[in-house]
C-alpha cells in the first residue's frame, strides 16, 4: 500500500501464524545520502514501534519502504500514513500476489499459436 510518506508491504506467513509480527525497513538512494536514509529509517522505526502493537497482526511480515517525502513529512501525517497502510494491507488478507491487471493474468492471456 503506497502512501505519500511510505510504502507498506505485508505478507501472511504460511507457518507460525501465532508468532509476533516481523518487521523490516528499507530506503533507496533516491531518498538522499546516507544521513538522510538513516534518518528516514529511524522515523519509520519509531512509527512502527508506536503503531504495530495496535494495528499489526500476529503471523504477518511487514516491510516499510521510505519515500522521498518520509524525511519531511510531519510526524502526525507519517503516523497516519502508516496506520492507513497497516489497515489496508491486513484487510487484503495477503492477497497482494493476485494479478493487478486482469489483462495480464494467465486466465485471459491469449493462447500462443504455432
Amino acid at each position: 500500500m503506497a502512501r505519500r510518506g511510505l510504502v507498506v508491504q505485508a505478507r501472511l506467513r504460511a507457518t507460525e501464524n501465532t508468532a509476533p509480527a516481523r518487521v523490516g525497513f528499507t530506503t533507496s538512494k533516491k531518498v538522499g545520502n546516507a544521513v538522510m536514509r538513516n534518518r528516514c529509517k529511524r522515523r519509520l522505526r519509531a512509527a512502527a514501534q508506536a503503531l504495530l502493537p495496535l494495528y499489526g497482526q500476529a503471523g504477518w511480515d511487514y516491510v516499510f519502504v521510505a519515500r522521498i517525502h518520509t524525511r519531511s513529512r510531519a510526524w502526525p501525517d507519517l503516523l497516519g500514513d502508516m496506520k492507513q497502510g497497516l489497515l489496508a494491507v491486513t484487510q487484503n488478507k495477503g492477497r497482494g500476489d493476485a494479478p493487478r491487471n486482469r489483462r495480464h493474468s494467465a486466465q485471459t492471456r491469449p493462447a500462443v499459436k504455432e
